[in-house]
């Protein structure tokens, strides 16, 4: 719905400082009111009900950890940072959204807003079977497991097999 309202444009992902972050995950500063993030006005939800949309119910938010040392990520659902590498910033110029990710179910050690699925720190949940539920770029979810979560062709928007 985002992508529709915006002309076609994506939402950056959670760095936390950045106004068209996809969700304002930060408690303090000014991109921390979770009710102006971009996706806030296509849910039906404000506040902690909003907050609690991007929360997996069996998630441990105790055990999650900032990064380097920054602000605590208290959500569970992170985005494909390989959007903002790629410079993609326009849904049409993604190859087969069908198969590739955007929202990401991360492990209790979910430590920002974006996943660097080519990194170790970031992994899916192993909460549901050792897999996670992960948003694809034409709305579907899936449950996915975290080597296919890893792999090039879910996660780079301009990768062709």
């Amino acid at each position: 719905m985002y992508v529709d309202s915006s002309k076609g444009l994506i939402p950056s992902p959670g760095w936390g400082n950045d106004p068209y972050d996809w969700v304002y995950w930060r408690t303090s500063g000014p991109y921390s009111d979770i009710n102006q993030s971009m996706v806030a006005p296509f849910l039906a939800a404000r506040d902690d009900g909003l907050r609690g949309m991007f929360i997996c119910p069996s998630d441990i938010l105790e055990d999650h950890i900032g990064f380097g040392g920054s602000a605590l990520y208290t959500l569970t659902y992170t985005f494909n940072a390989s959007f903002a590498i790629e410079g993609i910033r326009k849904y049409d110029d993604v190859y087969s959204p069908a198969t590739k990710i955007i929202l990401y179910d991360e492990d209790d050690a979910s430590d920002d807003g974006v996943s660097w699925y080519g990194t170790a720190r970031d992994t899916l949940t192993g909460r549901h079977f050792h897999r996670g539920n992960c948003l694809f770029m034409d709305g579907h979810v899936e449950l996915v497991t975290n080597v296919q979560a890893h792999d090039p062709r879910y996660n780079e928007p301009r990768f062709q097999p």
